[in-house]
């Protein structure tokens, strides 16, 4: 009896042993130049959807827009703030269909792709893992992956 109760204390978990901590990506903040380009962009272009914000006002140079799964995009205009993006500090979208998303950019007249190593232009690559991948710019010049990782 002593050992299937010593078996059975072993499964309750106790607070502070070492448990696995589950985390996720809430949201990704984005300092803009001007947050009515920046609107257009990532609503009118990206098709991200607007999140209600009752603490901020339709007037306060504020917004928050959905990433699905992966949290919340927050954009907005800070006075005092440079903007500095480059290639590397980035995030990704996935998207269902890639290609067809593509042809609504070209349709739009979004210019997409990047440059590799040796300093070529390409327009869609595949990573190592698979996944393929292209990078835009949004009007204040961060970069946005689209990958096909749906």
């Amino acid at each position: 009896m002593k050992n299937i109760l010593f078996l059975f204390l072993l499964l309750i978990p106790l607070p502070g042993l070492a448990q696995e901590k589950k985390s996720h990506l809430n949201h990704v903040t984005l300092v803009v130049s001007n947050l009515e380009e920046s609107k257009a962009f990532y609503i009118g272009i990206l098709q991200l959807e607007a999140i209600e914000t009752p603490w901020w006002g339709e007037d306060d140079p504020y917004m928050f827009l959905s990433l699905g799964d992966a949290g919340e995009l927050h954009i907005g205009e800070i006075e005092g703030i440079e903007i500095a993006p480059n290639g590397y500090n980035h995030f990704a979208i996935a998207v269902e269909d890639l290609d067809a998303f593509l042809s609504y950019l070209k349709a739009k007249g979004v210019q997409y792709g990047g440059l590799g190593a040796d300093g070529e232009p390409w327009l869609v690559q595949t990573r190592p893992d698979g996944v393929r991948q292209t990078f835009l710019q949004d009007p204040d010049g961060y970069w946005v992956e689209l990958n096909d990782k749906y």
